[in-house]
């Protein structure tokens, strides 16, 4: 109830300047469904609020993912390894794309330098968080309105990642992994293409 309460608060919060959140990240997971959490994320997206949702890290095997990511309405982040391969750690199901999530670079307040490398799909959706934030940003800067609905967004992403795994479509990396590069030259063009073929 908490986390569903913290995402609704999200998603209405507007500061004093008038910007309202773009995108949530959530790494975090249990396991089973908690509708008042599905129905905010689903709120979000008609909002125009993005979100993101750790797939987990149960591994392989039929639908191990865990919740709110196992749901069909939010998008589910698997965690790559450094060799582009799907973690073995990752959870399978019904997974969107994959974002880096093997030895990972974090802070930590345990650790004497206040880092250390850290592996976990809590890793990979920051990843793919941050990578919804500049599409935001790129759709914004080509004069489109935002999104209000998850349809088109996890359309537009089948564009936007290297297929990983077995051909097409598979249950560990989704549609593949994101391609950050390709964001980097639409952003360089200042998309004034990208966004042609898919609904608003």
């Amino acid at each position: 109830t908490g986390i569903a309460t913290g995402i609704r608060r999200a998603i209405d919060w507007k500061g004093d300047d008038g910007k309202r959140v773009d995108v949530i990240s959530l790494s975090l997971g249990g396991p089973q469904r908690h509708a008042g959490t599905v129905n905010n994320i689903v709120y979000g997206f008609s909002q125009g609020v993005q979100t993101g949702a750790a797939a987990g890290n149960s591994g392989p095997g039929p639908r191990t993912e865990g919740w709110p990511a196992r749901d069909p309405e939010v998008p589910s982040i698997a965690a790559m390894s450094e060799d582009g391969s799907v973690a073995r750690f990752s959870s399978r199901g019904g997974i969107l794309v994959g974002c880096p999530g093997h030895h990972i670079l974090s802070a930590d307040h345990r650790s004497r330098t206040a880092k250390r490398f850290m592996s976990g799909t809590s890793m990979a959706c920051p990843f793919y968080c941050g990578f919804m934030g500049n599409l935001i940003a790129l759709r914004r800067a080509s004069g489109l309105p935002g999104w209000r609905s998850n349809e088109p967004v996890f359309n537009l992403l089948k564009n936007y990642a290297i297929d990983k795994g077995k051909p097409g479509y598979d249950d560990s990396s989704g549609h593949g992994v994101i391609d950050y590069s390709r964001l980097l030259k639409d952003i360089d063009l200042r998309g004034e293409k990208i966004f042609q073929d898919v609904a608003a």
